[in-house]
C-alpha cells in the first residue's frame, strides 16, 4: 500500500514532498488484510503518506 497525503496512490505527488517523520526497518502492524505488515512509514502534516516496504520510503526524504 503507498498512500498520498490526499488518500491517492500518485508517485509524481510522492516524489516532490519531503515527509516530518520517518520511520524504517520497523515491524509495523496495519489494518489492511491485504498488508498486514509494512517496514517503513512517513508522516506529513500529521498524516501517514506512505506505508510500505523500506526502499519505498526515500522518496519521502529531502
Amino acid at each position: 500500500m503507498s498512500i498520498n497525503q490526499d488518500g491517492n496512490n500518485n508517485e509524481q505527488n510522492q516524489q516532490t514532498k519531503q515527509a516530518d517523520l520517518i520511520s524504517e526497518s520497523a515491524t509495523v502492524y496495519t489494518a489492511d488484510t491485504k498488508d498486514v505488515e509494512a517496514q517503513a512509514g512517513a508522516e506529513k502534516d500529521g498524516k501517514i503518506v506512505y506505508m510500505s516496504n523500506d526502499t519505498g520510503h526515500k522518496t519521502w526524504r529531502d
